[in-house]
């Protein structure tokens, strides 16, 4: 009898603190305290001990497998002119790196361009923008 009042104390103890803290501080000695009530029935009490033990650590390791995170990735933050990379452009004036001449237009704005590899790009032509230094767009063609 003095093992039901015990492991149950310790159930609700653990509950208690695991309601104010809902930080999954003691959950598992609640299930660990349930498991070993329940044994308080069948087995002395370093039976129920061991199975206190036992589930609570199961319980633990438990709630770390299926809540485990993936690692930390950090996403790159792509801002401003960043988001034009990859997009696409029209040719409104030659591209040619040489004489400093290019222009493109892109969701209705003009802008210089170069060539990425100092061809000549000819007016309506699509292109791709590679990067983006000021603001002048490195374009290439679409193949």
């Amino acid at each position: 009898m003095q093992a039901l009042i015990f492991w149950g104390v310790i159930l609700i103890m653990a509950l208690i603190v695991e309601f104010n803290t809902a930080a999954l501080i003691s959950v598992w000695f609640a299930v660990g305290a349930l498991a070993a009530y329940i044994a308080s029935f069948f087995g002395d009490f370093i039976a129920q001990l061991g199975t206190f033990v036992f589930v609570s650590t199961l319980a633990l390791v438990l709630t770390f497998v299926v809540f485990k995170k993936k690692p930390f990735q950090p996403q790159k933050n792509v801002t401003g002119n960043d988001l034009f990379i990859g997009k696409n452009a029209l040719v409104t004036e030659n591209v040619d790196n040489v004489r400093g001449l290019g222009r493109v237009k892109m969701d209705d704005i003009d802008w210089c361009a170069v060539s990425e590899n100092g061809n000549n790009i000819p007016a309506d032509t699509i292109v791709s923008i590679v990067s983006v230094k000021g603001s002048t767009l490195t374009v290439k063609p679409v193949a």
